[in-house]
């Protein structure tokens, strides 16, 4: 196959002119894997950068709330990696910032902005 990349006439090939950037949706993952391999260490939401104040809870089966960020995904404020979800709790309902064993959990993602909360489920993965 060739792939040919067609430009408008009045621009030239390779300039990028004064175009708008083309939205993403957002994605949010149905599994992460905090094994520090690298690849989904984090439970990270792409296309979030709408959404500063976000605020997110996740829940064991149980109904337990084990860990709460506001300002969920705001690398400025949490820096690149602590803004997103390691797989640790960090409610007293454990011991300090405790690794959660491998199974699903239940999240309320509050984008504060009107909208309705989005509730899903994510998997944690800690195998290799």
């Amino acid at each position: 196959y060739i792939i040919v990349e067609a430009a408008p006439v009045d621009t030239i090939p390779g300039d990028p002119g004064e175009q708008e950037p083309e939205p993403c949706d957002m994605f949010i993952p149905n599994a992460f894997s905090p094994n520090n391999d690298g690849f989904n260490d984090y439970f990270e939401i792409t296309c979030f950068d709408d959404y500063p104040n976000a605020k997110i809870e996740v829940y064991s089966r149980w109904g337990i709330l084990l860990y709460e960020q506001e300002d969920y995904g705001n690398s400025d404020r949490w820096g690149s990696t602590d803004a997103w979800w390691d797989g640790s709790s960090n409610k007293k309902m454990t011991v300090g910032k405790e690794k959660l064993p491998m199974g699903t959990y239940f999240f309320i993602l509050y984008l504060n902005d009107g909208s309705d909360p989005i509730t899903g489920s994510v998997f944690l993965n800690r195998g290799n």
